[in-house]
């Protein structure tokens, strides 16, 4: 974990160490001028974040997933007020297809994380902010209200007889779309509306383009893994109808990380985001 990148962009040719690259951004800064929503992906160079399994579900491919991504996945979440995740996240990772929990993890590797955030008088960890249509998430898979701030952000038509049961279990829901979807300019407005300035999505590509569809995602990091995996099915970034006004990305860094796929090397970009 500790050999250093290579800066490509700005000012190439220095070399940076990987602990601190995300953790000590301008995020925090940035979002002093109002809301702050920011995702981050691992791709392969042909386009993958996820392969189809035998028994159909979609995971991270173990041939680009690697631990040094992984601590700039912490180090984002460090940053955030608040995580913004899907449902279906949640159902995943109570039925362990997700490669892991919701940070902050708690592992020893990550104490300096969890520092971070109490020398700054942030909470202990980020709350979460739960999308779901559906509500079709069963209560013992939900992270505890008493733990963390747990909110559950749906349309106004979703089922009534699941908000009931959610809001008798102690979970605060927000409804934040006229109909039975969630609207992203919305939910951006009413999480600022609570205190939440710092956003990061960690829901998936559906998630990501119903804020790209709505002008709220400002900042896109993307680890690209330099392989080729092939396969069938297609998961990429952004997954949604398209857009009839592409969202620009404006290149703000760009760091080669010469041996962090034990043969192959990988690449972390952050782009600002235009819409």
């Amino acid at each position: 974990m500790s050999a250093d990148l290579i800066r490509l962009y700005p000012n190439p040719g220095a070399a940076v160490p990987l602990h601190g690259l995300y953790l000590h951004s301008d995020l925090r800064e940035f979002a002093v001028a109002g809301p702050l929503v920011y995702t981050n992906f691992i791709t392969s160079i042909d386009g993958r974040i996820a392969l189809t399994k035998a028994d159909g579900r979609h995971q991270v491919p173990r041939a680009i997933a690697n631990s040094r991504d992984w601590r700039l996945f912490q180090e984002l979440a460090a940053l955030a007020d608040v995580l913004i995740t899907s449902g279906h996240h949640i159902r995943d990772i109570a039925q362990g297809k997700s490669q892991a929990g919701l940070p902050v993890s708690l592992e020893p590797a990550y104490q300096d994380l969890l520092a971070f955030r109490r020398e700054r008088g942030l909470s202990p960890q980020p709350a979460i902010a739960i999308v779901s249509a559906s509500l079709d998430i069963s209560l013992p898979s939900l992270p505890s209200p008493t733990q963390r701030d747990v909110l559950i952000l749906t349309g106004a038509r979703s089922d009534a007889q699941r908000q009931r049961a959610l809001s008798k279990a102690g979970y605060r829901l927000v409804t934040v779309g006229d109909g039975e979807r969630v609207d992203g300019a919305q939910l951006v407005a009413a999480l600022a509306e609570l205190n939440y300035q710092v956003m990061y999505s960690i829901g998936g590509p559906q998630l990501c383009h119903t804020l790209l569809a709505s002008g709220q995602l400002h900042r896109l990091y993307v680890t690209s893994a330099h392989r080729l995996l092939g396969g069938t099915a297609f998961d990429t970034l952004v997954w949604g109808p398209a857009f009839a006004t592409p969202p620009n990305l404006e290149l703000r860094s760009l760091y080669l990380d010469p041996t962090g796929l034990d043969g192959a090397s990988q690449s972390f970009a952050q782009y600002a985001v235009h819409s």
